[in-house]
């Protein structure tokens, strides 16, 4: 008990408000309240020019509404270009969804047992989706504005068009699979 009792003092000193100060900090810092989580399967093959798309075209008109914070793309696959090329970090650290919904992982308790097994939803999702977009907006009025304030943001970036027809023939295509979550930030 006493060791348990010492590793976790000894944690908490390590990641105490106060050495986080004196260095960056262990998350990024936000300061928007809500986040939006796009996931996308984007086809095979279509995974750099999805990537380049997305920064190039898509971004930039999200930077021109009012509340865009930032954001940030997360792919579970490794692309062909890429030289580390890296997927494999443990059984329960796989690139992307696990194979297996149950995976062991000591210390997880099930309904008040400890079981030491835990349940990864995401693996019942593989394969619906290779890609996240991460995107911060400043407060509820802004995500409201995003919808709306496409096609203003789609006009100064990209001059005419409506953003919809040109992501309908251009951009969805090249997906097999897309959906919206939207979280609200705790800080």
């Amino acid at each position: 008990m006493l060791k348990h009792v010492l590793s976790i003092t000894l944690c908490l000193m390590l990641v105490s408000p106060a050495s986080l100060a004196e260095d960056k900090p262990a998350y990024p810092v936000v300061d928007g309240k809500y986040v939006v989580i796009e996931r996308m399967l984007v086809k095979a093959g279509y995974e750099q020019w999805f990537e380049d798309y997305w920064r190039n075209t898509v971004l930039p008109v999200f930077a021109e509404i009012d509340g865009f914070e930032g954001g940030y793309m997360l792919a579970n696959t490794a692309l062909p270009t890429d030289p580390a090329g890296e997927t494999d970090f443990g059984e329960i650290l796989p690139m992307g969804p696990p194979s297996k919904v149950f995976l062991g992982h000591g210390g997880i308790h099930l309904n008040g047992v400890q079981t030491d097994t835990q349940i990864n939803f995401d693996a019942m999702l593989k394969g619906t989706y290779n890609y996240q977009v991460v995107h911060f907006w400043r407060d509820s009025e802004a995500l409201k504005g995003l919808v709306p304030g496409l096609a203003a943001g789609w006009q100064a970036v990209h001059g005419e068009g409506d953003p919809w027809a040109i992501l309908t023939e251009d951009y969805f295509p090249n997906l097999e699979n897309h959906w919206d979550i939207v979280y609200r930030v705790v800080q």
